[in-house]
């Protein structure tokens, strides 16, 4: 009897030291989007001195009343050697898609960007794809394959601070010919 009565405690507190790790940290909060399909991108480079890229496949809809400002934004399981070097806001919709960095002035003219840190998001009305995240990647110029496996938003309203993961995800092959839109 007093093996068993151990055995459940053991198990009772295991359950409560994971609802606990589970329930910590920020939520996704209304900027979180369950319904998106995860967006994959593939781009093949064989210049490998061309090694900067936008990724623009997340848009920014704050599905509350609210507006929210963004904090910052971090890359889900980064390739080694793969960074950010800029992350802005884009009044344009959402482009989904992975592009040489020289193509950004036309993609993405600058009156249409603004830094992403402080900026805000207004709550969706009419168009809730108003706004779309851009990223500015940068790789190391050796040939290989580069992933990325999403983004993370922190982002607050008011003094409620809120972390969104978006499950976009992007694969760039330098110095190759051919490259793989496969999930990461």
């Amino acid at each position: 009897m007093a093996v068993w009565i151990v055995v459940i405690l053991v198990g009772v507190g295991a359950a409560g030291v994971g609802w606990f790790a589970r329930s910590r940290g920020p939520a996704a909060g209304p900027m979180a989007c369950p319904t998106c399909a995860e967006a994959t991108n593939g781009l093949a480079v064989t210049n490998t001195a061309a090694n900067t890229f936008t990724f623009n496949s997340t848009p920014l809809v704050n599905h509350s009343s609210e507006p929210a400002v963004l904090d910052s934004v971090t890359l889900i399981k980064p390739s080694p050697g793969v960074h950010i070097t800029r992350v802005a806001v884009s009044s344009k919709p959402t482009l989904y898609q992975l592009e040489r960095g020289s193509l950004t002035p036309r993609l993405y003219p600058s009156p249409s960007l603004t830094d992403a840190a402080g900026a805000t998001i207004p709550p969706a009305t009419g168009d809730p794809q108003r706004f779309s995240l851009v990223i500015f990647l940068a790789v190391p110029r050796s040939r290989g394959t580069y992933t990325v496996a999403g983004v993370t938003v922190n982002y607050h309203q008011g003094a409620t601070h809120y972390r969104a993961s978006y499950r976009d995800s992007a694969r760039i092959c330098l110095g190759s010919s051919t490259c793989s839109a496969a999930p990461v």
